[in-house]
Formats: structure tokens, sequence, C-alpha cells
């Protein structure tokens, strides 16, 4: 820091004077001759030099001592005592409300003042402002002062919105002043949510290739798997450019791309279905794009979104892949299915070394059991591979061939434990892809190729069982019966569902003549068995029967009591309790009736008791 003063000297330097020759002077020899320093310099003009150095030396010292004052011995203030987090919860749902929670802290010696803090929203999060949903970037407070010591929190609550899996990442900045220094501090803190669910699960299905002009289906599948009724939501259709819509199945209750739903209820699903034509260039990709609204104080804000995607293949080339039964066949696990792809060279030229692949999607494929007779099942790949050397075509499809291949893939025959960590919809995909490096001359591109896809929805399979108690304090009277003495014994029913959800899901058996219904009607979910005796009916009414019943959760189970008398003419003979015991709903996935059908339950099915059943 330079200095503001000058300093001057106290006694004013001697002028030297220039020395002129003179004759020696002779002294009296008790005056001592006049002395002089070793450089010449008179007496007094040496000590005002020495008085100079000193001040000045001086001056520097008190000019070190203020910059150490203001560097060492000024504030002490580091930005490490202020402390700044972001919290919220690790994991949601889209379409929760969640909190984030704001903390800071000071931990210095002095003030912090005129803070500043920005919450920065991950995309598309929702905020609710005087009644109204708004989409803000950000939103801030202030604080005007922290005293050391004092902490504090600020709470905001938004509506994260995301894709299944997205991590979504909120920012909170603070900018402050400490003390009475003049520079501003900075703090920022982070917290990441992943959306782990959707309380609406969508299922967008488009033709992941189609030749320009052709027409295009498109298929929306919609859950509600929030656990509760849902209730005034809109559904979004954006098509891609160019799009010609020719059929819609709903009709839109707005335009051609509005549905509205005014109910949905848990567990239930619906389908929207679309058909049009999709003009474009070869390769150019098509996006169609879905999204579920719902109504917040008025104002539809976005709930769920998807898309699905469709190239513009070249129409020199088609292939097509089925199972049996067509493209809009349910399976069920245990089923074999069976696929027939077609292929047709629709050019003028021939299409030399053309190979063929089919990519086998989903757990539900049993591969070990893969049947093909032109081709080879690659298992690393999981694609079955047809060339030249199993289909002649290939080494040469003339103009105007078309051909068939046909192979077989067995289904699991049941649902595993880590299958139901997944998607709670099950499915196979199989995806053809017909090719060829060698292109002809004159045709733009390095491959001429075709691509099919078709997906297979596999249908619910509950699984009920039924028994015969009567150990245990569950039946009574005698065992083996007796002819003319009453005997009581307890049904149980039990039920397990490896697959999707099943509603209006019910148990229905009709009673022989002279078996009477016992009551003690008991369920561990929906509403006990109840006796019709218009019908001699008993009727358990489930309800819905959720994906994983009886798979790592209980299944579901009921139980009644019958009372039966044998006469004289059953002597020796077994006594038919219950009539085939039926059990229907529908799949809410694939909206296929489900129905299970029991044996007739006789004496001679008492638990525990085979050789007990003949009337004595």
């Amino acid at each position: 820091m330079p200095a503001d003063f000058e300093i001057s000297p106290l006694i004013t330097p001697v002028p030297e004077r220039p020395v002129e020759s003179v004759p020696p002077v002779m002294q009296a020899p008790h005056e001592p001759p006049f002395r002089q320093s070793e450089a010449g310099i008179p007496p007094m003009r040496k000590r005002s030099n020495q008085l100079l150095k000193w001040l000045m030396l001086a001056a520097a010292g008190l000019f070190v001592l203020t910059i150490g004052s203001l560097w060492w011995g000024g504030s002490s203030f580091s930005d490490k005592g202020v402390s700044i987090t972001l919290d919220a919860p690790d994991r949601a749902t889209s379409g929760d409300e969640i909190t984030y929670t704001i903390s800071y802290r000071n931990d210095t010696k002095v003030s912090l003042t005129d803070m500043s803090f920005r919450l920065f929203y991950p995309e598309g999060t929702i905020v609710m402002k005087d009644g109204a949903a708004t989409m803000p970037e950000s939103e801030g407070f202030t604080v005007d002062k922290l005293d050391p010591g004092q902490s504090g929190t600020r709470e905001i609550k938004a509506v994260l919105v995301g894709d299944k899996g997205a991590m979504q990442t909120a920012r909170v900045k603070t900018i402050f002043r400490a003390g009475t220094l003049r520079s501003n501090f900075e703090k920022e803190a982070t917290v990441t949510t992943t959306i782990t669910a959707l309380p609406v699960t969508l299922t967008l299905v488009a033709p992941p290739t189609v030749v320009a002009g052709q027409p295009v289906e498109y298929l929306l599948d919609m859950r509600n798997d929030s656990g509760a009724d849902l209730s005034d939501l809109k559904v979004t259709l954006a098509y891609p450019d160019g799009f010609v819509v020719q059929s819609m199945n709903p009709n839109p209750s707005t335009g051609n791309t509005v549905w509205n739903l005014d109910a949905l209820a848990d567990g239930q699903g619906k389908r929207i279905r679309v058909t049009g034509t999709l003009p474009g260039a070869q390769g150019e990709t098509k996006i169609v794009t879905a999204v579920v609204q719902r109504n917040l104080n008025g104002q539809y804000v976005d709930y769920v979104r998807t898309e699905a995607f469709t190239m513009i293949s070249s129409p020199l080339l088609s292939v097509s892949l089925a199972p049996a039964g067509g493209r809009d066949y349910v399976a069920f696990p245990g089923d074999t299915l069976r696929y027939t792809v077609t292929y047709r060279n629709d050019s003028r030229f021939t299409l030399l070394g053309l190979l063929l692949g089919v990519k086998l999607e989903g757990d539900m494929y049993d591969t070990a059991r893969v049947q093909v007779s032109q081709g080879f099942f690659d298992d690393a790949s999981r694609t079955i591979v047809f060339d030249a050397a199993g289909v002649p075509d290939f080494s040469a499809l003339t103009p105007g061939t078309t051909g068939r291949l046909t192979f077989t893939v067995p289904l699991k025959a049941g649902l595993s434990g880590g299958q139901l960590d997944g998607a709670k919809s099950f499915f196979v995909k199989a995806t053809a892809r017909l090719a060829t490096s060698q292109v002809p001359t004159g045709i733009d591109g390095n491959e001429v190729f075709a691509l099919d896809s078709v997906t297979t929805k596999i249908g619910s399979q509950p699984t009920l069982t039924q028994a015969l108690v009567y150990d245990g304090g569950a039946g009574s009277g005698p065992l083996p019966p007796v002819a003319g003495q009453d005997t009581t014994v307890m049904v149980r029913w039990q039920l397990a569902n490896p697959g999707n959800d099943v509603r209006d899901a019910k148990v229905v058996a009709s009673l022989p003549t002279g078996v009477i219904f016992a009551g003690t009607p008991t369920a561990s979910n929906g509403t006990p068995p109840v006796y019709d005796r218009t019908r001699n009916t008993v009727t358990w009414t489930i309800g819905t029967l959720p994906f994983g019943t009886g798979n790592g959760t209980p299944r579901y189970e009921a139980t009644f009591k019958l009372s039966f008398k044998p006469s004289e003419s059953q002597r020796g003979q077994s006594v038919p309790l219950m009539n085939r015991a039926t059990l229907t709903g529908t799949d809410v996935f694939t909206g296929q009736l489900v129905e299970s059908i029991l044996r007739n339950l006789t004496s001679d099915d008492i638990e525990g008791h085979p050789n007990d059943g003949r009337v004595q």
C-alpha cells in the first residue's frame, strides 16, 4: 500500500562546495585540525542521513504491519463454516407430491446477511401457486440475517413428473455476504429422486418399419396401477408429421388427438386404436407420443408420457412375422408359439446374399426348446438366423419371389419370482430383420432391409385349489360317515395368480341334493362365501385378484362348512359333497376371459382320510 505522506529530513544538509586550491595554513598547536568522516562528510550531515534512514525504515515497518493486520488480523471468516443441504425422497411415483427441504446453518464467527436462496426444479416439475398449477424453472426466498450459531429450514412442495427410471435432480444455490466483507460468497447443494413407478402404465405400440404410404396402426394400452381410483384424466396423442388418420376406436373427445376419461378405476385398463397412413423418405424416423394428463385445480398437466418410433423402410423388400392364431393372439404360460415368417422381393432387382434374423425378447420364452429346421438359434444373441446355406432363395432372390419360413418357441409354464419384480403385464416380442449389403446399382444407401415385429400378450392363469378338511376341529360327526347321522366338513378354496391382474374375479360352486350349507364362512380377501338357497350355490366374490398373489405373498383363501346325512341307500358308497367349482374373471391387460374349472368333490376327497369316505 503506497504511503499517503512524505518524510522530510529535520536538518537540511549543507550543500557541497567546489574545493579551491589554496596554500596550506599553519594552525596553532593548541587547535586540533578540522575532523571529517571517511567519505569526507561533515559530522552534522552524517547524523542527518542516519536519522533519515531510521525514519524510512520505520515507515516501511508500519506499512508491513498495516498489511499484515489486514491479512491476518482482520476477518477470520471461512465459508466452510456455512452449511447448505437439500433433502428429498430417494424414490417417488410419477405424479407424487414431494417435499424439498432446504437446511442452512452459520457456524462461523460473523453474521451472514442478504442471503438469497434459489431452488432449481427438475424439468417438468409442477408447483401449485395460488391454486393454479405452474411449471417454474426455479423458486427463491431470502434471509436478511443469520447470526453465528443460528440455523433454519424451508420446505417447498412440488409434483414430480417423469418416466420410470428417470433420475430427477434438483439444485439449491445461495449467495450471501459475511460480516463487513464486501465480496459475495456462494454455496450450493443437490439431491436426486428416482422415478420408480408410474401411476398409469402406458404401452404404445407402433410398427418398427413401414413402407411410405402403407397403412399404419397405433395401439395405446393404459392401466391404472396407482392403487386408487383416478378421475378427470385426458389422453393426448401427438402424431408424426404427415400422418393421415383413417379410423379411431374409440372416437376421441376433441379432434383426432384428445380422449377425456372421466374415471379410471384402480386396476382398470383402456385401449385406443388409431390407423392411418404415414409418408416419409426411406430411413426417416417417425415418432408418435402419448401423454396422460390429470386435472389440477382446473388445469391439465402432464402425468405420464411415452413414445414409439417407426422407420420408413425400403419398398424393395418386405418381411412379415406372426404366430399361428394371428398377430392379436393371446398366449398362456406353457403354450407353444408357432411363428411364420413371410418374405418377398418387391423390387425389379435380383437381391443377393440375404440374411434373416429373428430376435426373441421376453423372459417367458423357453429358448432352450427353440425348434427351427432351415436355420439355427444363436443363444448368445437370442436370435434365430436364416442364411443362404439353409434357404436357397437368400442366395439370389429374384423379383416377385415370395417364401415362408417357420419355427416354434415354447413359453415357460410359470412365472418366476424374479419376473414378478418387473412389469405387471407379461408379453413376448419377436422381431424379424431381412437384409443384404449388396445394394443394386442405382439404389441409395449401403443396405437394403425390411423389418417387422409382433408382440404377443400372455394372459393370466390363476390357480384355484380346493380341499375338504375334517381334522383340527374343522369337522364333526362320524368319519367314515354313518347312514342317518350328520357329518360336517370344511371346504377350503385358495387362489394364486402369477400373471396379470384379474378383475371381477369370483368362485362359484353348486351343492348336490342332500348337502347343507352349514355356515361359518370366512375370507382373507373379498366377500366371504354366500349361499344362494334358490340356486343352491355358494359364491365367493373376490373383486380384483392382483398379479403375484401367492408368489411371495399369501394366497387368497375362503372357507365354509358343509353338512350331510347319508341315507341307507348310500351304504358302501362315497357321498357327493360339491359340484365343480369355477373361477371366472377378466384379464385386465389382455381383456380376455379367465376361467378355471375344478372337478367335483366327494367324501373320498377329505384331506388326510382317503379311505374313510364310504358310508358305514
